[in-house]
């Protein structure tokens, strides 16, 4: 991968040119290069990202506990500047940067908007989506016991099912999830992905679609309002503030995208890694009541963030390393959950073992993913059901079948999975 900026490193900062999030190795296996990363140089530059990187924990929650000196303003910047024929086609959606979903906004504007949306991610409302969850969880598992002894995971349940939830809490129309996943996964691509040339101009196509759909949603919305997030977004917030448009439409792709990708991945590593340490799987299936250690273990051991990004908005000090003011800066959420001062034996996937601190799997602060109940209990419940249904399922082939080029998300593109008949 080339670099992406002309930025470089001030004085006193080590310089990582091993550190490439998007070679195929660090893609299947990105933790060993963390681990040496919080040992030998923990906040370093990466000129294949033109940024410095913070692999610890505490330095981690430093940063984004401090929004004045760490702006959210970056967090979707794409990976590499967009072609011209990219761009021109760009140009036919909406104003980019207007687009923002809430997670590259900074307060007071994050906190406006995230308030317009927590009444509808509570506990008491995601306990009622719960019979909802495991329906969805037993039409899957009878659709992949119907089609034989074999699927691939990703498809047949870990995808469809968290997108389907999602759907239904904003009140899109199910019968459009198909689609919605493809254009939600171009809209990753050109945020954080590496890609040819035919793959950049495809993924933007598919994002200005995305943006007309959820504008011509938006729409009906207005005109017949159901009990639905999307038509609850437009009603105006607590301040009387209305939402623009285009401020909406941003809001509705991320929550698509942060509604199923990041619960996708949890239960396919979940799985994965369950099935490569069997004595847990015949742990969880003696015990359903672990459902929830299993769904917490994933998302600390392999979760979904690998890494988000910072704008430094003067000059600062991290870990002893001075980063200068408007530096990019990627803070490694997946190394912070493997790291060593903060979880013992934190390199072994154990489900029974009481964790001390909690993961950054959703963040931490202001940007604390909202929608982290609901994936908890997404987690929760399939692994309950998952375990009581096909005790026997095991892996097919040993591994995932490969994993989106993305630095930012952990993206397993599949997970080939048999069981007995």
């Amino acid at each position: 991968m080339t670099g992406i900026s002309t930025e470089s490193p001030g004085k006193g900062c080590p310089v990582v040119d091993g550190y490439q999030p998007a070679a195929d190795d660090q893609l299947v296996d990105p933790f060993s290069a963390w681990a040496v990363a919080r040992r030998e140089t923990p906040v370093f530059f990466a000129p294949a990202l033109g940024a410095y990187v913070v692999t610890r924990y505490d330095d981690i929650c430093a940063i984004v506990n401090d929004p004045q000196a760490f702006s959210s303003s970056d967090i979707l910047k794409p990976l590499k500047p967009a072609p011209l024929a990219v761009t021109e086609i760009l140009a036919c959606g909406f104003d980019p940067s207007k687009l923002g979903a809430m997670i590259m906004l900074d307060p007071p504007e994050h906190d406006k908007i995230r308030r317009s949306l927590s009444a509808r991610f509570t506990p008491k409302r995601i306990t009622q989506l719960e019979t909802e969850i495991g329906t969805a969880a037993n039409n899957f598992i009878d659709h992949m016991q119907v089609a034989g002894t074999s699927a691939d995971f990703v498809e047949a349940f870990a995808y469809p099912l968290p997108l389907r939830i999602i759907c239904r809490l904003l009140g899109i129309p199910v019968e459009d999830s198909e689609q919605l996943h493809e254009w939600a996964t171009f809209k990753l691509a050109l945020q954080f992905g590496d890609m040819s040339l035919d793959e950049h101009v495809r993924a933007a196509r598919g994002y200005v679609e995305f943006q007309r759909y959820v504008a011509n949603l938006i729409d009906q919305k207005r005109a017949d309002p159901q009990d639905d997030l999307i038509s609850a977004m437009l009603a105006p917030t607590a301040e009387g503030d209305v939402l623009d448009d285009v401020v909406l439409v941003g809001q509705v792709m991320g929550l698509v995208n942060a509604g199923h990708e990041t619960t996708t991945t949890v239960l396919t590593m979940g799985l994965y890694h369950l099935l490569s340490n069997r004595e847990q799987w015949e742990m969880l299936c003696a015990d359903r009541g672990l459902a929830a250690a299993v769904a917490e273990e994933s998302l600390r051991f392999d979760g979904p963030i690998k890494q988000l990004w910072r704008r430094s908005t003067r000059d600062v000090e991290v870990g002893g390393v001075p980063i200068p003011r408007g530096a990019r800066i990627a803070i490694v959420n997946g190394s912070a959950n493997h790291d060593e001062a903060m979880f013992d034996d934190s390199e072994r996937f154990d489900i029974t073992k009481k964790r001390d601190k909690p993961n950054l799997a959703f963040g931490r602060g202001a940007h604390y993913c909202l929608g982290a109940n609901l994936a908890r209990s997404e987690a929760r419940i399939s692994f309950e059901i998952l375990s009581a249904r096909i005790p026997s399922i095991r892996l097919a082939t040993g591994a995932p079948s490969g994993y989106a080029r993305n630095v930012t998300v952990r993206m397993p593109l599949g997970l080939e999975v048999e069981w007995d008949g």
